[in-house]
């Protein structure tokens, strides 16, 4: 059996990715990784568009109006998918993602409302999931993506293991992602 397997380019660096030049064809958009309050449960949606992402449950998230920043982008989309508020100050960049025509950041945050208040506001349900019993038919950047939302979540609410916390704060990680089979 053949595994479908990527390649990335991790970075961690202080230099901003949402300040660097990008591309005119370029599409802007965020993924918004959403846990729950004991960060064991994360909310997903199930794809129906595009097409190579329909069946698949992915984080919620979309591309950029006209002069939006990603957090402004986050949470309109949230509110317009899961039928929550959350404010723009509440998310954390957990990466900066540059892939063929997109480039994107992965905002993370928890939700500190009741789970029950989710709701599908759109033809692509959501709903939460143990993030230790993720589905299957996730796409597979999922599966790295929430534990390293969680894992920059924790630094921000727990602890850090970097002696100076304005150096960890200030670093951004930047991930290339070359799949080596389409």
């Amino acid at each position: 059996m053949m595994h479908n397997v990527s390649l990335f380019e991790v970075q961690r660096s202080r230099i901003d990715p949402r300040q660097t030049p990008v591309r005119e064809d370029t599409l802007r958009g965020v993924l918004c990784i959403i846990f729950n309050k004991d960060l064991s449960e994360v909310l997903l949606i199930l794809k129906n568009r595009p097409a190579f992402a329909k069946g698949k449950y992915n984080g919620v998230g979309g591309k950029h109006e006209a002069n939006e920043t990603d957090q402004e982008c986050a949470s309109r989309e949230v509110l317009e998918e899961a039928g929550i508020e959350i404010d723009t100050l509440a998310w954390e960049t957990a990466a900066h993602i540059e892939w063929k025509s997109w480039d994107g950041a992965v905002l993370a945050t928890i939700w500190q409302g009741e789970q029950d208040a989710v709701e599908s506001k759109t033809d692509e349900p959501v709903s939460w999931h143990k993030i230790n019993n993720l589905p299957d038919n996730c796409m597979r950047n999922i599966h790295w993506m929430v534990p390293l939302a969680k894992d920059v979540l924790m630094e921000k609410y727990i602890g850090t293991e970097f002696d100076d916390k304005d150096y960890a704060r200030d670093l951004y990680i930047k991930v290339t992602y070359q799949p080596l089979f389409d």
